[in-house]
């Protein structure tokens, strides 16, 4: 016999997101908030596979200004999470940097402190650079840098809880109707954990519903899994799942020391991991051609022999014999125009939705939750009025916040 929880507000999804709106309704005084997870530990969220990189280095005032108020909460619980302002560098290439150049004035008027640099400035500032052909300039964006994403999500994580949310793990939701006022949400509960990669990455039907919950609110945080949980309450979204590969490289003579993330001119970027982890690089490419969908599989040095040694070491001559430690593979939850979406999903009364950043969630997880919190709570965008540029309704024939500056 299923019994039926009750609940004011329903969270699917305890990844960064999730996790930091039932943070933010905890904080505004919001009772019996229940997250569900389907994998509550995170062995295929986003948020885990993170590569740690935060900036609020964009183009939008929107991303701006989410990122900015994140990183301002995150510099002040920054020893828990590990936040290092080591900046990110950008690379700009003869054709880039007229458009850096264009908005650097725009991004510094948030006061984000950016400094346009010449291409001898790049070579005094990192040792490891060698090769600047095809540079024609750069961008240092000093309050940017590095965190423990994971940290991150711990951190609202315990904050809600100490707040009374209760977070539930092994729940894959199988339906979702509308009960009068209230939503129901039914459930497979996951009893082994070799279950959740079937159940995530092939998404089977038919399965046996031991879970029940009623809640007037639901939230869709479910990440690169959002558009499933939508067509279960009959609403389609903008949002695909795109694989993204991360390697982690190891060489004696590439120490970055004080440098933060680098973005080379091709789009590759190397990551020296800071103080905690000296020696330690990640890097990564974008492959353009990547087929959507839930791709686990980390492709290892094929993938890493055609579009990322050659990109980096063109750049950094000692970076040739690099060693390939290992790597993963991680989803991005893409968006058309690469920016998040926050709010109500029309004709869905009491359902919202917090998903499609793009790889650029847990940068912005403070503000999001924030302003989603603020949505629901009180009705309304008042401190959080920036977020309205990114309701879903947008894709509609609104305006677009297509984020060019995206990795």
């Amino acid at each position: 016999m299923t019994t039926i929880m009750k609940a004011d507000v329903v969270i699917i999804g305890a990844g960064v997101l999730g996790s930091s709106v039932a943070f933010g309704l905890a904080q505004r005084g919001v009772s019996n908030i229940v997250v569900i997870d389907a994998d509550l530990s995170g062995e295929l969220a986003s948020s885990t596979l993170n590569v740690g990189g935060v900036r609020a280095t964009w183009g939008w005032p929107v991303n701006i200004e989410l990122s900015l108020r994140s990183l301002e909460y995150f510099w002040s619980i920054r020893e828990e999470i590990r936040y290092q302002r080591l900046g990110y560098l950008w690379l700009y290439d003869e054709e880039q940097w007229p458009r850096a150049r264009a908005a650097f004035h725009h991004q510094n008027s948030f006061g984000l402190g950016l400094q346009c640099l010449t291409p001898a400035d790049v070579d005094s500032m990192v040792e490891e650079i060698d090769c600047l052909d095809g540079v024609a300039g750069a961008c240092f964006s000093p309050l940017d840098g590095l965190v423990d994403s994971v940290r991150i999500k711990w951190h609202y994580q315990r904050e809600a809880k100490q707040r009374g949310v209760k977070f539930v793990d092994g729940w894959f939701v199988t339906r979702i109707e509308q009960e009068g006022n209230k939503w129901r949400l039914h459930g497979h509960q996951i009893e082994e954990r070799s279950e959740i990669i079937r159940l995530l990455v092939q998404q089977p039907a038919g399965l046996d519903e031991q879970l029940s919950i009623d809640a007037p609110v639901v939230v869709n945080a479910a990440g690169p899994w959002a558009a499933r949980i939508a067509r279960l309450y009959g609403d389609e979204i903008y949002s695909q799942p795109v694989r993204r590969q991360v390697f982690y490289v190891t060489h004696p003579d590439l120490q970055f020391k004080g440098n933060g993330l680098i973005v080379d001119t091709s789009g590759a970027f190397i990551q020296p991991l800071g103080n905690y982890h000296e020696n330690q690089i990640l890097c990564g490419y974008a492959n353009p051609g990547e087929p959507t969908g839930y791709r686990f599989q980390w492709d290892g040095l094929p993938f890493y022999n055609e579009w990322v040694h050659p990109r980096l070491s063109h750049r950094i001559s000692a970076y040739r014999d690099a060693k390939v430690v290992n790597g993963w593979a991680r989803l991005y939850d893409n968006s058309p125009d690469r920016s998040g979406i926050i709010g109500r999903v029309a004709g869905k009364p009491g359902i919202y939705q917090i998903h499609s950043f793009s790889g650029h969630g847990v940068m912005q997880s403070y503000g999001a939750g924030q302003s989603l919190a603020e949505l629901i709570n009180e009705g309304q965008f008042r401190d959080w009025q920036i977020a309205a540029a990114l309701n879903p309704e947008r894709f509609d024939g609104g305006e677009l916040v297509f984020e060019t500056l995206y990795i």
